[in-house]
């Protein structure tokens, strides 16, 4: 009887030695399979970030924070996304305020040339209404009737534009006499005036022909 008890002893103490010793080896078992989890889902989120993809990178990274394990490589995996979605923010911030100094500069580019424009035309207006009527009167006093058709180039050396201005009727004794007149009266018009680029403008040629 005494056997048995002393048995019976024996078996009780080892079973509570060895469960709490399994029960623990266990219990390292799944914390290292968490970590591997979790560091597999930081890897996936990392990439997620790397590629913009952030909405996908949040949900990574909220499903690794439950196991609750690796806390600091979660916080550094959570910096590097937001670092990545930062610096995206500040990427368009930037392209959309280059776009809108283009856009700016467009607008003030073809006010400009819609001003010029303009201006052109009323200089046009202006110097017809000046040389017609009674202003041509002026130029009479030869025997001869001329013809004459002047324009104003492009005050550029290398630029051959023409900006034609038109024609004059006049009397001179000459042809000759008929051009240097027209010359006379079209320089400092053609220095007023810009061509549609909004180039100055210079005296260009003067042609004279009789009349009949």
């Amino acid at each position: 009887m005494f056997r048995v008890v002393l048995l019976g002893f024996l078996v009780f103490t080892v079973s509570c030695v060895l469960v709490p010793t399994a029960t623990y080896a266990m219990s390292l078992d799944d914390d290292e399979e968490d970590a591997e989890d979790v560091a597999d889902l930081l890897d996936q989120a990392k990439k997620a970030g790397k590629s913009e993809s952030f909405s996908k990178a949040n949900k990574l990274l909220e499903k690794a924070k439950m196991y609750g394990v690796s806390t600091d490589d979660t916080q550094e995996a959570s910096r590097y996304v937001a670092g990545k979605k930062q610096a995206k923010d500040e990427r368009l911030e930037r392209e959309r305020k280059e776009k809108e100094r283009l856009a700016r500069l467009k607008r003030e580019k073809e006010k400009r040339a819609r001003q010029a424009r303009l201006a052109r035309q009323r200089e046009q207006e202006s110097y017809s209404r000046s040389y017609t009527g009674s202003n041509y009167s002026s130029l009479s006093g030869g025997s001869q009737r001329f013809s004459c058709e002047y324009s104003c180039r492009t005050d550029e050396v290398f630029l051959s534009s023409y900006y034609d201005v038109g024609t004059v009727t006049i009397s001179a004794s000459s042809e000759y006499d008929a051009e240097n007149r027209v010359k006379e009266l079209s320089y400092k018009r053609c220095r007023s005036m810009r061509d549609k680029y909004g180039n100055l403008m210079r005296q260009g040629s003067v042609s004279c022909r009789r009349a009949y």
